[in-house]
């Protein structure tokens, strides 16, 4: 209390008298916002459990140790005061946080610069395994990122404004530096797997430059490769479904049929135009019944006095039936000259024809026929194309188990489209016993789902050229916003105009044209397709009900909702987004970047390893860095001396930590700057923990009742006599 104050006076007197300033206040008040509904008891300890998922906001979630509350509200007089008493500021809070990190929290760079100055170490994992600069990266703090960036950074040389610095990877990169295995909780993966606005602005300078070192080295050669073997994928899918053939429902005509009808009623006038000479109907009837038993000439109202029977004549009057050929050609041997050119036209008029086979006779393993060089074409690319997607899914496999269930997850939910082209090398296997088992009606239905499946994968490839990337950066944006947002409401209007008009159209009585809602089914389609304009049939269909003003003011109501609200509404929510990503600066650099990192994933760690030390160098300790040359202003190669001064006052004060207090520092920073010893001396003001830290505070028993009741009141504590 005496340091939220801000009275270094109390702060002193506190401490002459031996106050505990290792106390922790682990309170609901002094919880993040977002944890305080998971607080449990515990009896094994004093202090709550938490969930470790929390982005640390809250009001007074000040790290729970005074000298960290010190720090937090600025008083750097306070907070050395302590130090000199032996406070430990690499203490953790139920969170695992140090006072370096609750400082990254509230972006306190000036006081993160004391702290760690005073010997603060900066390589401290918290509980959810994330140090300051990680932290940093989680949060989005961009000033406070690249600072810490810059006191972590090594210098080799300097020539006028051009540097040579080296940034250690161990909590930059997604790479382990000994394993290779993926550093979800790296500073790399944090910022461009960030759901923050903010993130974007963190793509900048160092991280650019490490997304650049793992593109030239590696990721630029698998992604092109990887989009080869895809574009020969579906080249090869492509002529595999092109040359598929379709089932033969039409065949030639069986040789004892005429005109496709066997041993059926044969009309004239469809056959042939021709015309017949005899002297009348009866002497051709008795002809047939004198020469051949069985054949008949069946008429119906026939003019029999006619000298000359023209075929049109016939079909208004009659109809000629044989029952077998035998008797037609014994018809025609028997027939005068005109009979023999109707034989003549009769047979001419069948070459040719084509038939409807019958259901018991379609052939159903027509796919399996390979006779041809298209059919022999088309299965050699369906062989490559089953084992091309066998292949495909072994490697997802592979890297499933590589990549373990969460970063798997991950992956397919970042790449949908890679989900859908998966699904689809699966359906290729299961087209294969359908294709044995000649069920060639479910797999035509599985081929159209395999190529609707397999395109969208260009998607992906997509987002890798500056070109095309923002597009499809905003068909996936405006998909899962604006799409989803207008289709929830236009499904409610979808339905509730369907069940009007389908009680509307229940009275149709237009027998002329078919029903256009025949049923519940078909009255949402309908309306679906009067949305998108095609709202012919429906208005020429109202005046046939019994209910057709209704109908009318229905069809405006709904015109104007649906089709002039509704859809405009859609097109100014899709340009809004549309010019909100074109607004935002970094926007496909991130999906580039996501994309550099997906495809990373998908490499062994074995091998990432090996391409990792092709792209890093080994700094003095030995640890992995990425080896920059830069052009630096003139601040901040101010900055650049400020810092190497800082790491030589931070040795020297765990140094001094460790020879007063017994305390041991994790910390590795400055460790590689030589001379320290020339730059300052023991003694000065720098030393936080010497006698005379605090020689010009006076103690809380000099100062005057009339001051120290002031005091104790702002501080709301006891006042001791």
């Amino acid at each position: 209390m005496a340091a939220v104050a801000e009275d270094p006076s109390l702060v002193k007197w506190l401490l002459e008298i031996g106050a505990d300033f290792h106390r922790r206040c682990y309170g609901n008040f002094f919880t993040c916002d977002d944890q305080k509904s998971s607080r449990r008891d515990n009896k094994a300890y004093e202090e709550n459990d938490l969930v470790l998922e929390t982005n640390y906001a809250g009001y007074v979630a000040w790290g729970e140790y005074p000298f960290a509350f010190a720090a937090c509200l600025e008083q750097e007089e306070c907070y050395r005061l302590m130090l000199s008493k032996g406070a430990n500021h690499d203490l953790k809070d139920t969170n695992g946080n140090t006072v370096a990190h609750v400082l990254v929290v509230f972006d306190l760079m000036r006081m993160w610069d004391m702290v760690v100055e005073c010997g603060a170490a900066i390589n401290i994992e918290n509980k959810a395994g994330l140090t300051p600069l990680t932290l940093a990266a989680y949060l989005a703090r961009m000033d406070m990122f690249f600072h810490i960036c810059s006191v972590e950074r090594e210098i080799y040389w300097q020539l006028g404004n051009v540097t040579c610095s080296a940034y250690p990877l161990e909590y930059l990169d997604t790479i382990h530096s000994e394993t290779g295995e993926l550093q979800q909780k790296s500073a790399l993966n944090l910022i461009v797997f960030g759901p923050l606005l903010e993130h974007l602005d963190l793509i900048e300078y160092v991280i650019v430059d490490l997304l650049q070192a793992k593109w030239n080295s590696f990721i630029r050669k698998s992604f092109f490769r990887q989009f080869f073997a895809f574009f020969v994928y579906f080249c090869i899918s492509t002529v595999a479904f092109t040359l598929r053939p379709t089932q033969t429902f039409m065949g030639p005509c069986p040789a004892n049929t005429t005109n496709g009808t066997l041993e059926t009623n044969i009309t004239f006038a469809s056959l042939f135009n021709t015309t017949l000479e005899a002297t009348n109907l009866s002497t051709l009837k008795s002809m047939v019944s004198s020469t051949t038993s069985g054949s008949t000439i069946q008429t119906f109202s026939t003019q029999e006095n006619s000298t000359e029977l023209d075929v049109e004549e016939l079909i208004e009057l009659g109809e000629l039936e044989w029952n077998n050929r035998s008797d037609f050609s014994a018809l025609l041997d028997l027939s005068n000259s005109s009979l023999i050119s109707l034989r003549s036209n009769l047979t001419n008029s069948t070459e040719g024809q084509l038939c409807k086979i019958p259901e018991d006779q379609l052939e159903t393993c027509y796919l399996l026929k390979y006779e041809t060089i298209q059919e022999q074409i088309r299965i050699g690319a369906e062989i490559l194309l089953v084992v091309w997607s066998f292949i495909y899914l072994v490697i997802a496999i592979r890297e499933r188990m590589f990549l373990g269930k969460q970063i798997f997850k991950e992956n397919m939910i970042l790449c949908p489209s890679r989900v859908l082209f998966l699904a689809a090398c699966f359906m290729v296997l299961v087209s294969v016993p359908l294709r044995l088992f000649c069920i060639c009606g479910l797999e035509d239905s599985l081929a159209i789902a395999i190529m609707t499946c397999t395109g969208p994968y260009f998607l992906f490839f997509c987002r890798g050229f500056k070109l095309v990337g923002p597009m499809v950066i905003m068909v996936y944006r405006m998909l899962a916003q604006d799409i989803v947002r207008f289709g929830s409401v236009f499904f409610i209007f979808v339905m509730g105009f369907s069940q009007a008009y389908y009680i509307v159209f229940q009275s149709y009585k237009n027998s002329e044209e078919p029903h256009p809602m025949p049923n519940a089914v078909e009255s949402i389609l309908a309306v679906f397709l009067m949305s998108l304009g095609d709202t012919g049939f429906i208005w020429d269909g109202v005046p046939f009900t019994s209910h057709e003003y209704i109908g009318k003011i229905h069809f405006f109501i709904f015109i104007m909702i649906v089709v002039i609200l509704l859809l405009n509404l859609l097109i100014a929510m899709m340009g809004d987004t549309y010019a909100k990503i074109a607004e935002i600066k970094n926007e496909w650099m991130r999906q580039w970047a996501r994309t550099v990192l997906i495809v990373e994933r998908g490499i062994p760690p074995a091998e990432r390893l090996r391409q990792q030390d092709l792209y890093s160098e080994r700094n003095s300790d030995g640890k992995k860095c990425l080896v920059m040359k830069q052009f630096l202003s003139k601040e901040k190669l101010e900055e650049i001396e400020e810092i190497i001064e800082m790491k030589i006052t931070h040795r020297k004060n765990i140094d001094r930590r460790r020879e007063r207090f017994g305390y041991e520092s994790v910390s590795k920073m400055g460790i590689d700057v030589a001379g320290a010893a020339v730059f300052q001396e023991d003694g000065d003001e720098e030393n936080p923990f010497g006698d005379e830290v605090g020689k010009n505070v006076t103690s809380f028993k000099d100062v005057a009742p009339s001051a120290a009741s002031t005091s104790m009141k702002a501080a709301k504590v006891p006042l001791f006599n």
